[in-house]
């Protein structure tokens, strides 16, 4: 059972289905490696220096690009990487730096791990145990990257504040329909959040934990939302959108209020010693205007990403859906180093328009109607113009969107084994 905090309400149900955030890395030539045994694990390695460059004291520099990670973490860049000296890194990993990709895939798997053990996405979102079992199966089958630890990942905040998940039928996502605030300015009476005790958010910590501790290998990350997202949640979209019109100066104050709770749980995060994924596609066009995201959400949106850097000691990705090229120049002014091209904006304008910008990586999202629907032809063509869309521009992988329950498994493995099949024939 989902552990509650007397302070507030018990989880009752779940909601929304977001995009999860795919880290990754592509290998510029075979580097030799100095390496030294850690105190992590059996099959971990501290990377001492790559030795045919020179280097900054108290860096290695590696010849690989790479966006943050567990364990080792920093802003990719066209030639080489510097992060400090003694990180430790899975010996897995330098093989892949090794090995080299021409494009990573990185699925985002949510309601879809339910699923593979035959459970719905209410169960696996409620018990521990399920939760547990959905994502390692998960893994253990697409070993992809990130593993972001949830089902509903948009309701957690929210929930954890008094809003109730309710059952789907079937095998829906659970989600919060009615809202438990009358305006955004009953935002402003919420206690920050405490993650030790809110909701579920310490049964997906411990889940994240017991997951990174059984794939240390792997990539865990807990789901964080935007401060919009929480607002749409509690407030109800409808009236949080009039607001925007009428008072958007009280919205903006309502949100950076929540700023705090968010910093809190990051810091929850990351004294499990995880990591975390930003979600905020309750923000994005046509649900909210580029100018009124510039006014009234990029501040909080800012300094939650800002403060967040701080606390897990890298800049944070920030995963927005929807029609985005219109807010892009905003997202990249929050320092994150790693956004989403989604299938629901211009993916050539927007690529366009962050081409030269090869400090931040691009995941360019399929259509998930394809992925789950498509006949291999059509999930193969869909693939293929990614590819060209993408074709060279470095650091950027292949993505999903939220992959639906009941997309096939196989169709899945099929586009994983064709990116593979890409990166040897170049």
């Amino acid at each position: 059972m989902a552990p509650t905090c007397a302070r507030r309400g018990s989880p009752g149900p779940a909601g929304s289905r977001p995009e999860g955030l795919p880290l990754a890395w592509r290998p510029l030539r075979p580097s030799p490696w100095l390496a030294r045994p850690t105190g992590h694990s059996p099959d971990m390695v501290a990377v001492a220096r790559w030795e045919d460059r020179p280097h900054p004291p108290g860096f290695a520099v590696y010849g690989f690009e790479m966006l943050s990670s567990s364990w080792a973490f920093g802003r990719p860049s066209c030639r080489a990487q510097r992060v400090p000296v003694g990180l430790p890194v899975s010996r897995g990993r330098i093989d892949r730096f090794q090995e080299g990709s021409a494009m990573d895939f990185a699925p985002s798997v949510y309601e879809h791990a339910a699923a593979l053990i035959e459970r719905t996405p209410w169960e696996a979102s409620r018990e521990a145990d399920l939760l547990f079992a959905a994502h390692a199966e998960a893994y253990r089958r697409y070993h992809h990257r990130p593993v972001v630890v949830g089902i509903d990942i948009y309701n957690l905040e929210a929930e954890a504040y008094g809003g109730v998940v309710e059952p789907p039928q079937g095998v829906g996502v659970p989600a919060i329909r009615r809202p438990v605030l009358a305006s955004a300015a009953e935002l402003l009476e919420l206690d920050p959040l405490e993650p030790a005790c809110d909701g579920r958010i310490p049964m997906v910590v411990e889940v994240a934990a017991r997951l990174a501790a059984h794939f240390p290998e792997a990539d865990i990350r807990v789901p964080v939302s935007g401060p919009f997202s929480i607002a749409t949640n509690l407030v109800g979209c409808e009236r949080l959108l009039s607001e925007v019109a009428e008072a958007p100066q009280q919205v903006a104050i309502g949100l950076m209020h929540l700023v705090e709770g968010q910093v809190a749980f990051c810091r929850a995060v990351r004294a499990r010693g995880l990591d975390i994924a930003f979600f905020e596609s309750a923000a994005a066009p046509p649900l909210l205007s580029p100018a009124a995201f510039r006014r009234i959400e990029l501040p909080a949106l800012r300094r939650t990403l800002g403060e967040a850097a701080t606390v897990v000691g890298h800049p944070v990705p920030c995963v927005i859906g929807g029609d985005t090229t219109p807010i892009l120049d905003a997202i990249l002014e929050t320092g994150t180093g790693y956004v989403v091209c989604p299938i629901e904006t211009d993916q050539q304008a927007f690529m366009q328009r962050i081409w030269d910008r090869t400090d931040v990586r691009v995941r360019v999202n399929t259509s998930a109607e394809v992925m789950t629907r498509g006949s291999w032809e059509e999930i193969r063509a869909e693939v293929d113009r990614i590819v060209r869309l993408t074709a060279d521009r470095p650091n950027v992988c292949l993505g999903t969107g939220a992959l639906p329950y009941e997309t096939p498994p196989e169709n899945v493995l099929r586009v994983k084994a064709y990116c593979r099949q890409l990166a040897q024939a170049r």
